[in-house]
């Protein structure tokens, strides 16, 4: 088996473009200067602490803005009175925008590269084996984008790892040999 430096290569650049300067504090609104006002029943905050930007839980509650009833979040919070999600910080890792538009780019060229490597695969190698896997990876990475047009599905890990997997098998059925077994004449030396 020959290693090939071109995946080597695109792995080290992407990485290269994974630095980053320090991410800037959140601005929710940039063309408000004050925060507006909420009428509401909620506690009061002292004079000190900056007033929230949204409507306090409750209210928005009360109002129908966030509707609870199927989630069962209302028997959790009769539980649970105190613990209403204030302060929480939700994040979440996007391997291309993370990085720029350097590093979506990178990682739009492994996909495509990847994907190309398999319909070589399809076109050049005549063991059976090498051509399924890389018609299995033509189509598991079609449907993969295709499903990305419509939902956020590379944010689910198992996804994210499969869509990896299949990349990587792309590359396999166009350069990855077969063992012959003695006694046998070797079923494909195209590649």
């Amino acid at each position: 088996m020959t290693l090939r430096p071109l995946p080597f290569v695109a792995l080290l650049l992407g990485c290269a473009t994974a630095v980053q300067s320090p991410t800037p504090a959140p601005n929710i609104d940039p063309g408000r200067t004050e925060a507006p006002e909420v009428s509401t029943t909620a506690t009061t905050r002292p004079a000190t602490e900056a007033p929230m930007p949204v409507a306090p839980a409750d209210a928005a509650l009360a109002r129908g803005w966030m509707p609870l009833a199927a989630t069962g979040v209302t028997d959790f919070r009769a539980v649970h009175p105190d613990w209403d999600g204030r302060g929480v910080l939700i994040g979440i890792l996007d391997s291309g925008i993370d990085a720029g538009v350097p590093g979506l780019a990178m990682l739009g060229a492994i996909v495509l590269l990847s994907f190309f490597a398999a319909v070589l695969a399809l076109s050049r190698r005549r063991d059976p084996l090498a051509r399924g896997i890389a018609f299995g990876v033509v189509m598991g990475v079609t449907a993969i984008a295709i499903h990305s047009t419509v939902d956020f599905n590379l944010q689910i890990p198992a996804n994210a790892f499969v869509f990896t997997v299949l990349l990587a098998l792309g590359w396999l059925a166009l350069y990855l040999d077969r063992h012959e077994r003695k006694g046998q004449t070797p079923v494909d030396k195209s590649a």
